[in-house]
């Protein structure tokens, strides 16, 4: 089904309403409907992630930010890092945003969001690497085409 612009363009609210850090949200939604699949890497079956987005539907935005911070990333260790501080610090955001202090709700979507920032960091560089190397393919696509 794929990235609706409806749908990002209240990821885009919900990511400035919350202060996101790291926040790649007003990237063109052309960018963002091919990069953005939801909670997993791009290797996932579509199914998983599929499953896995719908598991934790407060994080999606979060995750989806996430995609497009590894998209733009710089290739370094420290902004690898930075992107996966971000997924939990915004997904905190979230929770503390939609559930009281009261809600077990709020405890389990920030503990989803700190599983989630632990595994990208742990497992996630190559899914990184591959997010920067698939933008500059699209920017040396573009260039040539400027130049013809």
């Amino acid at each position: 089904m794929g990235y609706l612009y409806s749908q990002y363009l209240a990821d885009q609210e919900t990511a400035d309403t919350l202060g996101f850090v790291e926040n790649y949200m007003h990237t063109p939604y052309t960018v963002a409907a091919k990069v953005c699949n939801g909670i997993g890497p791009s290797w996932f079956p579509q199914h998983l992630r599929e499953l896995v987005s719908k598991l934790n539907p407060s994080l999606v935005v979060v995750a989806q930010n996430h995609d497009l911070g590894y998209y733009y990333g710089t290739g370094s260790a420290s902004d690898f890092k930075r992107k996966n501080d971000a997924f939990r610090i915004n997904g905190r955001r979230v929770a503390e945003a939609k559930y009281g202090w009261y809600d077990p709700r709020r405890y389990w979507v920030e503990f989803q969001a700190w599983k989630f920032a632990a595994e990208c960091e742990k497992f996630g560089w190559k899914a990184y690497a591959a997010a920067i190397n698939e933008r500059k393919a699209a920017q040396e696509g573009k260039q040539e085409q400027a130049d013809v």
